[in-house]
């Protein structure tokens, strides 16, 4: 891991924590809207599966989506990191559906079915900063990397979910780090597949 980006994770955790009570509330609010309307027009038509994540660590949290997508039809996937360190999207029902996991973060039982890559459309992604052309700063550990990198499957239209002081005009990369389609922030939502091809 370059000490680049282990000085960037350490200043993106603080910026998070920045951003607090009715502030966040009403930002968080923001972006699941615009994270509703962006499945809407991205996805076509409901049926399709939509993966979210639970928040944890002063991500941004888009747990006002859950209800909003359910109603409108959409089948609701969550990731679970299995034994092996593999990482799946497991269909949930309500948020209640969920318990602690791995690292303490909320996560699908072990009996939620798992849902094939091929299904999910599009997947909301947390991280700790996005840039301009999709890079992703995450946490280390590589499970959204690993688990969108597999060619042998259509990948969903990846997006990046952060406050807009996350979303910088460059990150450092390295070859195995998978870009993202998008980026959502409670100020707007900003294609970046022109940079990606």
């Amino acid at each position: 891991m370059s000490s680049d980006k282990m000085t960037l994770r350490q200043s993106f955790r603080r910026v998070r924590f920045t951003i607090t009570g009715e502030e966040r509330i009403r930002r968080e609010r923001e972006a699941a809207w615009l994270a509703v309307a962006y499945a809407e027009r991205e996805t076509k038509r409901a049926g399709r599966a939509i993966a979210l994540y639970a928040a944890t660590s002063g991500e941004l949290n888009l747990a006002d989506a859950h209800a909003w997508l359910v109603a409108k039809g959409y089948c609701l996937v969550y990731p679970r990191v299995l034994e092996d360190g593999d990482m799946v999207f497991c269909a949930v029902r309500t948020l209640a559906d969920l318990a602690p996991g791995r690292y303490g973060i909320l996560a699908p039982d072990d009996d939620a079915p798992i849902v094939p890559r091929h299904e999910i459309a599009l997947a909301f992604v947390p991280g700790l900063a996005f840039a301009k052309d999709g890079a992703r700063l995450g946490y280390g550990g590589g499970y959204y990397d690993r688990y969108f990198a597999d060619a042998r499957q259509p990948s969903p239209v990846r997006v990046g979910v952060c406050f807009r002081e996350q979303f910088v005009d460059r990150l450092p990369r390295d070859p195995h780090d998978v870009r993202m389609h998008a980026v959502l922030t409670d100020g707007g939502v900003f294609d970046c597949r022109e940079t990606i091809g």
